[in-house]
C-alpha cells in the first residue's frame, strides 16, 4: 500500500481494526476516518481464497453504501473492483 494508492482511493476497506489502525498510522488524515471502512472479518484466510472472496462480494457493497463521495455521489458501489494488498 502507498500513499499514492490512497490518494486514488475513495475508500480503504480492512477486514480487521489492526489493518484499519495501520493505515491511519502509516498515512494519517490521507483518507477521513469515515472512509476507511472494517468489515471484522478473522484474517484467517490465505490469499484469494475463494469463501473469502465471496464474503467480501457479499459484505462490500452494503458497506459502501454508507459511504459519500464527494466528487462522485451518484456512483453505485461495486466490488468486481477489489485489489488485495498485502500489509504484512
Amino acid at each position: 500500500m502507498t500513499r499514492d494508492l490512497l490518494d486514488w482511493a475513495d475508500v480503504a476497506v480492512c477486514m480487521q481494526k489492526r489493518h484499519r489502525d495501520w493505515i491511519r498510522a502509516q498515512f494519517k488524515g490521507v483518507l477521513p476516518d469515515n472512509r476507511i471502512l472494517m468489515l471484522g472479518i478473522p484474517d484467517d484466510y490465505e490469499f484469494m481464497d475463494a469463501d473469502l472472496v465471496a464474503l467480501l462480494e457479499r459484505l462490500v457493497p452494503g458497506r459502501l453504501v454508507s459511504v459519500t463521495v464527494k466528487d462522485a455521489p451518484s456512483v453505485a458501489p461495486r466490488a468486481d473492483f477489489l485489489h488485495p494488498l498485502c500489509l504484512e
